[in-house]
């Protein structure tokens, strides 16, 4: 064998290589949480046992065809990621329709109780004339007023309805805006400090922060007149070829498990029991396929 057939066979045997080594290797899909608890718990002793960390596990589990990275984000920017066109998902975000331009959606795969308002608890009184006789609390009414001030993070949606609202309604004078990592934890030590009047969020969220909390939080949460239906959560992906065909995939997994206790069943350890027992017939009548 000559010196150049011998390097030849080098030559080809490298190119070999390097054809069954890109054959092999896995897609990337990076996929972007942020650090809100309990939704996402990245600390303490409740580590990796939030709400939504198991759901994201299973479906990352079922995509063994492609890697996965982590990253911590703040909502505004996995947006702002997916926006961009980079191969990035996130698990649970909530669908608005500015976001559907850039954003790739899968069907909804979770359900939420409305978003409701957090209050002071010594500060009731002042939120006596927006109640409703059923019970809520109108929230275009309280910004219209300009008597409290709503505090609200830059890149959560909230709901359609209530995105609407705020940006329809919220000027300097009545609302303070946002964009801290932690989000809603931010939010309530500010409110704590008086910074600003009232803040939106989950119930169970407010109860996951004051139950962690050294210091003694006395808030508590009212129900909002514009939003009393569960919000649809969805898997998003950049809105490319590639986060097409992600979804695609994505979509299959949901339909054979969002309706399953062992799909959602987090959920049901940040209920209070009535919200919990009724939260199963729910499920099944959204996702009755």
């Amino acid at each position: 064998m000559t010196a150049s057939s011998s390097i030849i066979k080098l030559f080809l045997g490298l190119l070999l290589f390097a054809s069954i080594s890109q054959a092999q290797a896995k897609d990337l899909i990076t996929w972007h949480h942020p650090d809100f608890a309990p939704s996402y718990i990245l600390q303490g002793p409740d580590k990796g046992n939030g709400i939504i960390e198991p759901i994201e596990r299973f479906i990352l589990s079922k995509l063994p065809e492609y890697d996965h990275k982590i990253e911590v984000s703040n909502f505004k920017r996995i947006i702002r990621t997916l926006e961009s066109g980079q191969n990035a998902c996130a698990v649970a975000i909530l669908k608005t329709p500015e976001r559907a331009k850039m954003t790739e959606y899968s069907i909804p795969h979770f359900l939420v109780h409305p978003v409701r308002i957090i209050i002071r608890k010594s500060d009731l009184a002042h939120y006596t004339p927006y109640k409703k006789q059923d019970g809520t609390y109108s929230l275009e009414t309280i910004l219209k007023d300009n008597k409290v001030t709503l505090g609200y993070s830059h890149g959560r949606s909230y709901s359609k309805t209530l995105d609407n609202l705020i940006s329809l309604h919220a000027t300097k004078l009545n609302s303070v805006m946002t964009a801290r990592r932690t989000i809603l934890e931010g939010l309530l030590r500010m409110l704590d400090r008086k910074r600003f009047d009232f803040t939106l969020g989950y119930a169970h969220e407010a109860l996951y922060f004051m139950r962690k909390s050294e210091k003694s939080y006395d808030f508590m949460t009212l129900p909002i007149s514009e939003q009393n239906t569960f919000n649809e959560v969805f898997v998003g992906c950049s809105k490319t070829d590639w986060g097409h065909k992600v979804i695609q995939q994505v979509n299959k997994i949901l339909i054979k498990h969002r309706s399953k206790k062992s799909y959602y069943g987090s959920y049901l350890n940040w209920l209070d029991p009535i919200a919990a027992g009724e939260y199963p017939r729910i499920v099944a009548k959204a996702f009755k396929e």
